[in-house]
């Protein structure tokens, strides 16, 4: 039987009328020790593209989408004790579920329906995983874009800081200008007091020595008399 591939990594074979789905080894590869596998209700009706089951590994979990439209009429049972079987064989054992197709007649095929085998499964492995760095490194480029943006407004914040420092140094320097200033107009005003209080001190002796001169007019004006 030949086994097809989805974009999504999910495989398909057909048997007659019933199609059996699982994950492909690639994508079990990305995603690790798969610890949970949630597999569709038998009866439910899918339709190619839609989300039908879940695993989940210890880094992510995943849906699982079904490649085919039709009935579900049987899930693999051993995944849900043993979801490793998952990492063990995955294009094997370890198929997810089946369906009856709702048109057995037709191949199923579409967009996303890859046939491969041999060498050919082999690059389809390799175009995944560079489409998965070529992904990883886009991530990276946005990261460091980010990075670049942040340590650009650290700069800018850092430059008007010293704008700042230098604002706020000037303005002190004015302020020790100032009181500078300040004190030498407070001494000279001290200075000022100092020849006053020595002026009036003058002005007190010298009216003292007026009224003693008075004083002795007086006496000389009566001895006269």
């Amino acid at each position: 039987m030949t086994m097809k591939f989805s974009s999504d990594h999910e495989w398909v074979t057909v048997d007659g009328p019933i199609a059996t789905i699982g994950i492909s080894d690639h994508a079990q590869g990305q995603l690790g020790d798969v610890v949970f596998v949630e597999v569709p209700e038998v009866g439910r009706q899918v339709a190619a593209g839609e989300a039908v089951a879940v695993v989940e590994s210890v880094k992510a979990a995943s849906d699982v989408f079904a490649p085919v439209t039709g009935e579900v009429v049987a899930v693999n049972g051993a995944l849900a004790g043993n979801p490793a079987l998952v990492n063990e064989a995955a294009e094997g054992a370890a198929w997810f579920f089946k369906v009856r197709l709702a048109e057995p007649k037709r191949e199923p095929s579409g967009r996303y329906l890859i046939a491969v085998c041999g060498k050919q499964k082999q690059q389809l492995d390799l175009t995944s995983l560079v489409d998965d760095e070529l992904g990883l490194l886009g991530a990276k480029e946005q990261h460091i874009s980010n990075l670049e943006g942040m340590v650009r407004e650290e700069r800018e914040g850092l430059g008007l800081a010293r704008e700042q420092l230098k604002l706020k140094d000037a303005h002190n320097a004015n302020l020790e200008v100032a009181s500078r200033t300040n004190l030498e107009a407070l001494e000279l005003a001290r200075e000022q007091l100092k020849l006053k209080d020595a002026h009036n001190a003058n002005l007190e002796v010298a009216s003292q020595g007026n009224l003693e001169a008075l004083e002795l007019a007086r006496e000389q004006l009566k001895l006269k008399e």
